[in-house]
């Protein structure tokens, strides 16, 4: 799934909230504010993207009823691969 303007983490809290699974792989950035001290940030890894196991169906319906859903762009063939995951 793509996400714009940087919502990501709303856009997985959201996901998070309707029990699907979903990662945002992330990582820690050095951020200077200004103060003596620089402080590290957790921020996404890949700006724009979410891994989601899910249906095509099902997302679409989500993104069609809910608000923070809404606007997200999903990439078709990431749907494609969910359906050729087994567990051994």
């Amino acid at each position: 799934m793509r996400v714009t303007y940087q919502r990501e983490m709303k856009v997985k809290a959201e996901l998070d909230r309707l029990e699907i699974e979903n990662f945002v792989p992330i990582r820690y950035k050095m951020v200077d504010d200004g103060s003596e001290i620089p402080r590290r940030d957790l921020v996404p890894a890949i700006n724009n993207l979410i891994f989601v196991r899910s249906t095509q169906e099902r997302i679409s319906g989500l993104k069609a009823s809910n608000e923070v859903l809404e606007g997200v762009a999903s990439v078709a063939i990431a749907f494609v691969a969910v359906g050729l995951l087994r567990e051994v």
